[in-house]
């Protein structure tokens, strides 16, 4: 096996199949003076007029002395590079704690191989891809499993459906037991989200409404400003301003109103402590709400 281009963290290698059976999601080690790197293949295909394959294989892990791990650091490795093909059950040796650890599921091409990280690792920003969204489920519902099992608070925000199959949780659906604080952020969301077709003229009317209501939340304990409230003082302005964009603004404020998306009293979105009480799974329904709050909803659970 040998390197023949590196671009990035995907290195090309070409091998004789008859010699190194390799599979995609196999593990390799490349080795040069310098570095080791531990990489997995993520394509192969065959290299024309020659008996020899040419596999992608994505540079992941730096491995130092003492086969510590750590991320890969963009070192691009010789080409004249050692390259070794690792049994997975030994890279999952290395990426396992030595206390605790959390089940994520099995390798798909070893059945036989189950995949723990320590449990630290779900909190360093985990990030799960898959081209198949049935086995991002499995990685999901195997963690919340896990953590279940060791009496932690979970809180699950269903964007699109995906959840409703989970049984024991307590659920919570957004516009109906759970509404949204009308906030600074949510006032940044509706200024940003909605008034992209209003006159500029129109913006620095509502703006002005806008910031003098952000200055107002500053004073209020809560942080929180009832949704009525704000539709009504759009509704006054626009009394005074027949402007399009006040206009444009309050039908969409009326839209809101009819979902129920925002808050009117304190108590419609500060409940989540208290339903973590009664079940240590929440699950947010999030599935009629728009794309454009999905970042919103996060900070404001968060």
């Amino acid at each position: 096996m040998q390197i023949v281009e590196v671009k990035n963290d995907i290195a090309k290698i070409v091998y004789n199949p008859s010699e190194n059976h390799l599979l995609p999601a196999d593990f390799l080690l490349v080795e040069d003076i310098n570095q080791k790197i531990i990489a997995q293949i993520i394509k192969i295909e065959s290299e024309k007029d020659s008996i020899n394959n040419i596999a992608d294989i994505k540079l992941s892990l730096c491995l130092d002395k003492e086969e510590n791990l750590s991320y890969y650091s963009g070192y691009i490795p010789a080409k004249d590079s050692k390259i070794i093909y690792i049994n997975p059950d030994e890279i999952l040796e290395l990426i396992k704690n030595s206390d605790s650890n959390i089940f994520l599921g099995t390798l798909s091409n070893r059945q036989d191989c189950y995949v723990k990280v320590p449990f630290d690792f779900i909190d360093d920003n985990l990030y799960i891809q898959s081209d198949r969204k049935d086995n991002t489920a499995i990685i999901t519902k195997n963690i919340i499993s896990e953590l279940n099992v060791l009496k932690k608070n979970i809180i699950i925000v269903d964007f699109d459906g995906s959840y409703n199959n989970l049984s024991k949780v307590k659920r919570i659906k957004i516009t109906n037991n759970f509404r949204l604080p009308l906030n600074i952020e949510a006032f940044n969301t509706i200024y940003e989200n909605d008034l992209t077709d209003c006159p500029s003229e129109d913006k620095a009317i509502i703006q002005s409404i806008i910031l003098e209501l952000r200055e107002y939340l500053t004073t209020l304990k809560d942080k929180f400003l009832p949704f009525t409230l704000f539709k009504n003082v759009v509704e006054d302005e626009l009394l005074q301003n027949q402007s399009s964009g006040l206009m444009f603004l309050r039908n969409k404020l009326w839209l809101y109103a009819q979902d129920n998306l925002f808050a009117e009293t304190k108590s419609q979105f500060d409940i989540l402590n208290e339903s973590l009480e009664e079940k240590n799974i929440l699950l947010i329904d999030a599935s009629d709400i728009e794309e454009k709050w999905f970042n919103f909803i996060i900070h404001t659970l968060i």
